[in-house]
């Protein structure tokens, strides 16, 4: 899913996103990498049983690492994860496992490599599975885009069309994404040789979870989600 909404715009386009965040972004994932808390269950009897990528899962994984670890989290850590809580919910009843499909799951700058004939290679497949594949393309988005008219220019790139829907979908994957990258990089702030790095992490992210929980819309983007079941 990533490969395939990354391939639509110019090759300059992509090549100017990626290059501006590619920086601050190369040490992002040593932190999956030292501390992998990714879900992995079998859906099926086969031989080769099925990844899936439970979000609502790895994020208590998390929740429990810091707990266990005296992890000092911010002062709304609890109001953030009441609300994160509730946009696991909507998602969750929203999403039919049929429909799951192979997803990246990092889609940061530092994971594409681009060569000089613009074709596209994947890295660091240690947080990919089965999923909504809404999931990639949320979590994309957030990392490439500020402003709201690039988001939904991205959704109508991916899908065709942006409805209501689709963007509030995408925004709470990605309010859950970087509630999951403020606790984990919280944790490799005290636990990583590399602290200030992981804790200017933690810092961003939980910036702009503050951000996506006291939007106005937070609740419409619940409401949609889950009158979509």
């Amino acid at each position: 899913m990533l490969t395939a909404w990354l391939n639509i715009g110019s090759m300059s386009a992509r090549e100017d996103a990626f290059s501006h965040s590619l920086e601050d972004m190369a040490w992002l994932n040593i932190a999956v990498l030292e501390e992998s808390s990714f879900s992995v269950s079998d859906r099926t009897t086969a031989t080769e049983p099925a990844r899936i990528r439970d979000v609502a899962d790895d994020l208590q994984k998390m929740r429990a690492r810091c707990a266990r670890d005296g992890i000092v989290l911010p002062e709304t850590a609890g109001w953030i994860d009441t609300c994160v809580n509730l946009a696991c919910d909507a998602l969750a009843a929203t999403t039919d496992p049929a429909a799951c499909v192979p997803v990246h799951g990092d889609g940061v700058a530092s994971n594409v490599m681009i060569d000089s004939t613009g074709q596209l290679q994947l890295i660091d497949f240690d947080r990919s599975g089965d999923a909504d594949p809404w999931y990639d393309v949320a979590t994309t988005l957030n990392e490439l885009f500020q402003f709201e008219d690039e988001w939904r220019a991205g959704i109508v790139a991916w899908s065709g069309a942006c409805s209501e829907t689709d963007y509030a979908r995408c925004r709470l994957y990605a309010l859950i994404d970087d509630w999951f990258w403020t606790l984990s990089a919280s944790w490799s702030g005290i636990k990583s040789r590399r602290s200030l790095e992981f804790t200017k992490l933690g810092q961003w992210t939980w910036l702009r979870t503050q951000q996506a929980v006291s939007d106005a819309r937070f609740e419409s983007w619940l409401r949609l989600v889950r009158g979509a079941a």
